[in-house]
């Protein structure tokens, strides 16, 4: 180590000492009982463990109530929205079957559902994991399909051999989603 680097060494660690010290409160006039706030962070990250939710059922829009085996296309979109000045965070999930051929079924569906209040004085700022996923492909069976995405889990049923887009929740056309962990920034 030259002597130049040396100096500049010490000199760094004198000058984050005296930066440290002060953002602590240890310098500066009077005493001081603790951080000086205006040089603490103004956010933080939380992780955010989702609860369950609800499924989307599609609901009948044209055609009949089964989709009788033909098809049908299916797409889901997952997102997560911040809504009320920053104030929650929600999951919209929805979901389309069509289907395919001489059948013109046809349903749609859409929840909404508050996952997440920020605590009083905070807001939430941005999402920082992943936000949004959607699925689109032809359900050609009666059983259910599942698609990891980096929001969650999709599980979805299209064709059930039942009334699809009618009827009790049992017998169905519907999509899950099993949220990953949630990571956001709040401010305050």
């Amino acid at each position: 180590m030259t002597r130049y680097n040396h100096i500049e060494k010490l000199f760094g660690l004198v000058l984050t000492t005296i930066i440290f010290a002060t953002a602590l409160g240890g310098c500066g006039e009077g005493n001081s009982t603790g951080p000086d706030p205006e040089l603490l962070p103004e956010y933080e990250i939380v992780m955010i463990d989702p609860p369950d939710t609800l499924p989307c059922y599609p609901e009948l829009r044209a055609g009949d109530c089964d989709f009788r085996s033909r098809g049908p296309e299916v797409e889901v979109w997952a997102e997560l929205e911040i809504r009320d000045d920053g104030h929650q965070l929600w999951l919209i999930l929805e979901m389309a079957a069509t289907a395919v051929g001489d059948d013109d079924s046809d349903g749609w569906g859409k929840i909404d559902q508050l996952l997440y209040e920020a605590p009083a004085g905070k807001r939430i700022v941005d999402i920082q994991s992943e936000s949004q996923a959607q699925i689109g492909y032809t359900d050609d069976d009666i059983f259910y399909d599942s698609f990891d995405t980096g929001l969650g889990s999709l599980t979805i049923k299209g064709d059930t051999l039942l009334d699809d887009l009618c009827g009790p929740a049992i017998g169905r056309s519907r999509a899950d989603i099993d949220l990953h962990d949630i990571w956001i920034r709040l401010e305050w």
